[in-house]
Parts: structure tokens; C-alpha cells; sequence
């Protein structure tokens, strides 16, 4: 599913990027192990603007929360994974949540169009085989690969749907 985001939709993530990588945000240059100040503002924005494609493909309000790290979830009922690399996988790391939240792998297809492309919860992304240490300057997860995610969105969309409601 490929969702694009208005004028008016990046500038209200893109302050919300800023806002997660500026003074107000805990976030600081070093913060897990490879935020620079080249990419803190990008990957906070871009990570901003997937989740309200996301909250947009789902038809769910997107709150763009700053601070609350693993409180609450980035879209109600999920979490929200993005890459600008097409050929990335979900990652999962030692601190998000084992369980049953789902974390949906949205990709940046032609800026400002992102593809919501599968899911997966997080307890069943935990699979030793998905364990790797890919940057030696982050501590090792599980990067699941494209091809072994859930690529049918009914039963996230209904996941979203009834955690809006709740």
C-alpha cells in the first residue's frame, strides 16, 4: 500500500522530527550508539513522516509523541519501523517491546510517498536465526528479512482500528 503525505502532513512531522532530535527531546549526539548531528534531524523527520503515513493508511489519528520512547506506541495498537533502503528488513532491538504490539516496516518509496509494507509482532521477530550484529557501534538485533513479514494488513488495520477506539 503506498500512501503520500501532503505539504501540510510533512511539515507537521517534519517540526514533530525536529522537536524528537532537538533541545526539548532526551535524544543526544552518541544516543544508541549512532545518532550524529548529520542524521539526527533526517532520521528523526523521516521516521516522523512514516509514522503518519502509517496512522494515514490505517485511518487513525497520529498523536507524533515526543519523549515517551517505549510508552504508549507510535500509532495506536503498533509500532513503526522506517528505511530509506528498499531492500531493508524490520528491525527489533533488545529494548522494544516482547510482545505481542505489532511493528509495521514502512519504507520511503518516492519522497513523499511511503509503502506500508508488512508487519510482524515483536515476540515473534525475536527468532535467534533474525539475530545479527550488523553496525559494530550498536549493541546485535533481529532484522527480519522483507520476504518474512506479514504482508497481508487486515489484521494490523484491525489491531489499529480497535486500539483507536479503546
Amino acid at each position: 500500500m503506498i500512501v503520500t503525505l501532503s505539504v501540510e502532513e510533512i511539515t507537521r512531522a517534519a517540526h514533530v522530527g525536529v522537536d524528537r532530535g532537538g533541545p526539548k527531546s532526551h535524544c543526544k549526539i552518541g544516543y544508541n550508539g549512532n545518532v550524529t548531528a548529520n542524521n539526527m534531524f533526517q532520521d528523526h523527520c523521516m521516521g516522523a513522516c512514516a509514522e503518519l503515513a502509517a496512522a494515514n493508511a490505517f485511518g487513525v489519528e497520529w498523536e507524533g509523541s515526543i519523549n515517551t520512547f517505549r510508552k504508549g506506541t507510535d500509532i495506536p495498537g503498533a509500532e513503526v519501523r522506517s528505511h530509506k533502503r528498499a531492500t531493508d528488513g524490520l528491525y527489533v532491538r533488545e529494548k522494544d517491546k516482547d510482545d505481542s504490539t505489532p511493528y509495521i516496516l514502512v519504507l520511503t518509496h518516492k519522497f513523499p510517498e511511503f509503502v506500508i509494507f508488512g508487519w510482524m509482532s515483536g515476540h515473534d521477530a525475536r527468532q535467534d536465526k533474525w539475530l545479527t550484529a550488523r553496525d559494530p557501534s550498536r549493541p546485535a538485533c533481529w532484522v527480519v528479512p522483507q520476504r518474512e513479514l506479514r504482508r497481508n494488513l487486515t489484521p494490523i488495520y484491525e489491531i489499529v482500528k480497535e486500539a483507536s477506539n479503546g
